[in-house]
């Protein structure tokens, strides 16, 4: 990916080191690498079994036995980037239709007036542990799940919502039940 570069060693007071950065195009699954011992008889001038920090030397002169060991022994030319078994895309995208249900900010206030922000199960406090910027963040929790209220519920703030941490939250959402 890049020409090599050379950069001074912590190890040796006057010592430099020559480096090289990559880029992966393939990985090869768990269980799947090219065994030292084919690497040590195809590239015998590298010690590939005492790999020690984050780099390896390969001598210049080794580097066609080495693209020639990676031929025979990597992944086919046709599939570079196939996701190697272990491994997940991220960011893949899906489309999820969901109902979204609007809040009062009024509620919310009352709500945490009234039981404070720290989390109602656990008794976890965000301005406690992280200051100014964890002050006043809590979520607050529908005892009844929104969905099973009717259009023309009348929601008390004190009874109805609980200030709980994310975890708390999601065990709620989980069916754990609800602290009071």
């Amino acid at each position: 990916m890049s020409e090599s570069y050379e950069v001074p060693q912590s190890t040796e007071p006057k010592g430099i080191a020559r480096y090289v950065s990559v880029a992966f195009d393939a990985l090869l699954p768990l269980g799947g690498q090219i065994p030292s011992s084919v690497l040590s008889r195809e590239v015998p001038d590298v010690a590939w079994n005492r790999f020690r920090g984050s780099g390896r030397s390969i001598p210049s002169s080794s580097e066609p036995a080495l693209q020639r060991v990676w031929r025979e022994h990597g992944p086919a030319a046709s599939e570079p980037f196939q996701t190697v078994p272990g491994t997940y895309p991220e960011g893949a995208v899906s489309r999820i239709e969901t109902n979204r249900y609007e809040r009062d900010p009024e509620a919310r206030r009352i709500c945490l007036a009234f039981h404070g922000t720290s989390c109602a199960a656990c008794t976890f406090s965000f301005e406690v542990s992280y200051g100014d910027i964890g002050k006043d963040y809590i979520h607050v929790h529908h005892v009844v799940p929104v969905s099973q209220l009717g259009s023309d519920y009348r929601l008390d703030p004190i009874a109805d919502l609980v200030p709980l941490c994310a975890n708390c939250h999601a065990m709620a959402h989980r069916g754990v039940g609800t602290p009071r």
